[in-house]
């Protein structure tokens, strides 16, 4: 680092100057980054950090340090402005990411509204929202934007206390009146919007949200906007960021690209679709509040696309005038570039019967009817919505807890009568007294001159006639002084007595305080004893439960896992179950196929029987032939041809049942085959119907285990329940400790402080009567000087008087013999001397007299002007 080329006292100025707030003519308030809250904040922040808990533990600097400020820290965080300072009163509004109440300070009872930002949803919130809000109302020096009376935090919320505007916004307006606005009325309220712009744009940012929601009516019905939640900062005359605000009223290059480049003639589009819904309450590019983002976006496309393209009004003469479409239509052209600004939307004739540069010194077209600060009628309180839950206690906590981001939120909005300007006028109200009082010293000193020149010339006049009152004078100063030193004396005493009780009275209040210090602090280390132990004694419970649950976790995770095992194993009966019930079918198939070769055997059997019967009968027949061919062979030829021929049909009838026979043979070993294969499918059927109901069993057992199972998870659950109840009134009443010992805390503290009061206040007291006695003290020593200064004046007076009236014996002695005849006139002439003597003795006495009293009265004057140098010395 360079060293600079500056003195010291000139960089400490700076240093000091920053930090209090006091910038120099070159700097700009949105570039300071460094002030007094910012460093109150950093200093919040590292100390929360390093009482952390494992941080404490791990390193003993960290402790110390952490020991060392506890106290500092705690004055610090009573002293910044917190939520405890406000009342809240109503809920007026509420958003995406915070809510906005009527709120009234506890201790002026003055009427705000305070918007309350959760810091988890401000971190997830467009790059610096929330700090651009913060700078912007900090920021705001018009009428336009609401005043930012404090903006502070804490470890979940950030909080934003800022001026109220009771009469609501222009949608609640719009929505009571139930119709559209006439054009004059619209017109005044488009001028006022942006005039609010052109502020904001002159700050260097753009808001981006332009909607009857966000512009608010104050007590008087003019406009300021507000919600600056979603605006950003212009770099060069361009800012970016993804795209924020309502669809309907939000510009189109907002829309069409995620990421991109925009200038402040967005919010002159939004300006013109808050122009047409006012006459119109209608707006131009969606049908309702459920219109997607493509379908706002695919009609501006559309209306862009046509050459001339007006907005979507009614056809003339119905709707509004060509003015107002002409003014409409500026402010919603597509192209930036083309669009109207600032001037162009002043300078159109729906507006030019308006006093615009004093516009905010016309009477609103509505004014609202309040019955006092606190009156809420202009507002639809919002339906209540429970918060989402937070799943930050089951995070793991971050590096300085996320409160880095916020480091710099909190401000104080300067006062009118601060130091920055009362150090110039003291000053130079002090060099005023101190001029004055020297002009007045002089004119003192010239009357003094001349005082002391005609005094001396009456002392020279008054020399003669001082013999024969100065015995007299003599002893009248003697008495007064007497007198005076008598009640000095007394003042004195009484006020040593005053001193000396009013030191044993700060002495009895120090005992006093000592006392309940020490008192104090016993009940303080007892109520942390006691909260410690509390403290662990919870923190031993929490911890057994916390065993209880593992274990209790484990023993599900067991069953669980045994609960699939048995799950898989009834899967695996199942699919056996299906297989069994597949063979099962297929025996029967078998069995129907051997019943049905039975019946065939039986057929065949009965097919036997009767050829049998009939080869019987042919066998009959045979023999028939037989006897009857020997009976006619001696009958000749015709009997032996016709023998023949019966021989022939016997032979083939026997070839016939051989035949049969043989089929009859090869059917019974069919069949025979068929008995024993029905055997083995038969004891094939038993073992597979054993089989099965063997599985059945197995799988009734394994439901029925996996009934248990379940029984078992409810019960575990349960379990879980009780023991999480158990744990949250666990937390309920450790939070209830820290309540207690919070503010247990809180009235040891006040209680400390009324002690510092009632000693500060007697120490003042005894001060304020040393410096009371001092000052006497001061003035007794000056009355005595100047007593004493009398005196000797006196006594310088009567050996002047004694010398002259001895000379004038000794002249009188020498010329008695020589001018007897001039004895009388000398004589008489003496007498008249000793008489002016007297009389000149008597007025020297008044004279002194009186510059006694013109000393105490300039001495009163001057304790006086000490006085009130020492007030504007020391008042800030």
């Amino acid at each position: 680092m360079e060293p600079s080329k500056e003195a010291i006292a000139v960089r400490i100025t700076r240093i000091n100057r920053q930090i209090t707030g006091k910038f120099t003519s070159g700097s700009n308030k949105l570039n300071k980054k460094i002030d007094r809250e910012t460093l109150l904040d950093a200093i919040t922040v590292l100390y929360d950090e390093c009482n952390d808990d494992p941080i404490k533990k791990n390193d003993e600097f960290v402790r110390a340090f952490v020991d060392k400020y506890r106290s500092s820290l705690a004055d610090l965080r009573r002293a910044r402005v917190c939520y405890s300072d406000f009342e809240l009163l109503q809920v007026i509004g509420r958003g995406h990411f915070g809510e906005v109440h009527m709120v009234r300070e506890k201790e002026t009872s003055d009427v705000y509204a305070l918007k309350i930002l959760r810091k988890e949803e401000a971190r997830k919130r467009v790059a610096n929202g929330a700090e651009d809000e913060r700078d912007v109302l900090a920021n705001a020096n018009g009428p336009w934007i609401p005043k930012l009376q404090y903006a502070f935090q804490d470890s979940s919320n950030l909080y934003l206390v800022m001026e109220l505007c009771n009469g609501g916004d222009l949608a609640g307006l719009i929505a009571r009146r139930n119709h559209p606005l006439t054009e004059r009325d619209a017109a005044f309220y488009i001028a006022e919007v942006a005039h609010a712009l052109k502020t904001l744009h002159g700050m260097g940012y753009v808001h981006r949200d332009i909607k009857p929601q966000n512009i608010l009516l104050d007590r008087c019905g003019h406009v300021k906007i507000g919600d600056f939640g979603s605006c950003a900062r212009l770099s060069d005359g361009a800012a970016t960021g993804v795209a924020a605000g309502t669809p309907d009223y939000v510009a189109p290059e907002l829309l069409a690209a995620a990421d991109c480049a925009h200038t402040s003639a967005c919010d002159y589009w939004s300006l013109g679709v808050v122009a047409f819904e006012l006459v119109t309450l209608k707006r131009p590019f969606s049908s309702g509040d459920d219109d997607s983002l493509p379908e706002i976006l695919a009609n501006i496309q559309r209306y862009g696309s046509k050459k001339d393209a007006e907005p979507p009004f009614e056809e003339l003469p119905q709707g509004p005038s060509a003015a107002w479409r002409s003014l409409v239509g500026g402010l919603l052209r597509v192209a930036p570039a083309r669009r109207f600004s600032y001037l162009d939307t002043l300078q159109q004739p729906a507006l030019a019967h308006l006093r615009l540069h004093s516009i905010r010194d016309q009477a609103p077209p509505w004014v609202p009817h309040l019955r006092g600060p606190e009156d809420a009628s202009y507002f639809n309180p919002p339906p209540r919505v429970p918060p989402p839950p937070s799943a930050v206690p089951f995070r793991s906590r971050p590096p300085f807890a996320g409160q880095l981001p916020f480091v710099g939120y909190s401000f104080v909005a300067c006062n009118n009568h601060d130091d920055s300007s009362g150090g110039f006028n003291a000053s130079h109200d002090c060099t005023a007294i101190d001029l004055a009082t020297f002009k007045s010293a002089e004119k003192l000193a010239v009357m003094r001159g001349r005082e002391i020149a005609s005094l001396q010339g009456r002392l020279a006049e008054a020399e003669a006639a001082a013999a024969a009152a100065g015995e007299r004078a003599r002893r009248d100063a003697d008495a007064e002084a007497e007198r005076t030193r008598a009640k000095l004396q007394a003042e004195i005493t009484a006020l040593s007595l005053q001193n000396k009780r009013l030191e044993r009275q700060v002495e009895v209040e120090k005992e006093e305080r000592m006392a309940l210090q020490r008192t104090n602090q016993e009940l303080s280390s007892g109520i942390i004893e006691r909260s410690n132990s509390e403290l662990r004694a919870a923190q031993t419970y929490v911890m057994e439960l916390q065993a209880e649950r593992d274990s209790i976790k484990e023993e599900l995770n067991r069953l669980q896992m045994k609960y699939s095992e048995l799950q898989a194993e009834n899967t695996r009966n199942n699919s056996a179950v299906e297989a069994a019930r597949a063979q099962e079918r297929h025996y029967k198939d078998i069995i129907h196929q051997a019943q049905e070769l039975r019946h065939r055997r039986l057929t065949e059997i009965n097919v036997r029987a009767i050829v049998s019967r009939v080869l019987d009968v042919v066998v009959d027949t045979i023999a028939k032939e037989r006897a009857l061919r020997r009976q006619t062979l001696s009958g000749g030829e015709a009997e032996g041809a016709r023998l023949a021929a019966a021989e022939a049909g016997a032979a083939k009838e026997a070839r016939l049942r051989a035949r049969a026979e043989a089929k009859l043979a090869a059917a019974d070993a069919e069949a025979d085959s068929l008995r024993a294969e029905l055997d083995v499918v038969r004891a094939q059927l038993a073992t597979a119907q054993e089989t099965l109901s063997a599985r059945r069993r197995n799988s009734t057992a394994a439901i029925h285990q996996l009934n248990e199972v379940q029984q078992q998870l409810e019960e575990q659950r349960t379990q879980n329940k009780a023991l999480l109840i158990q744990i949250q009134e666990l937390e309920r009443s450790v939070q209830e400790a820290a309540r207690r010992e919070a503010s247990l805390e809180e009235q040891s503290a006040r209680t400390e402080a009324r002690l510092r009061e009632k000693l500060e206040e007697a120490e003042t007291r005894a001060t304020a009567a040393l410096q009371d006695e001092s000052r006497r003290r001061e003035k007794v020593n000056g009355l005595e000087q100047l007593v004493r200064q009398l005196e000797r004046e006196v006594s310088a007076l009567e050996k002047r008087s004694c010398a002259a009236c001895a000379d004038r014996e000794r002249e009188h002695e020498r010329e008695h013999a020589d001018m007897e005849s001039e004895r009388a006139r000398d004589c008489r002439s003496d007498t008249e001397s000793v008489a002016d003597a007297h009389a000149h003795s008597h007025a020297q006495l008044t004279v002194l007299r009186e510059q006694l009293e013109r000393a105490e009265a300039q001495l009163q004057v001057l304790m006086e002007t000490d006085w009130i140098l020492g007030y504007v010395y020391s008042s800030p």
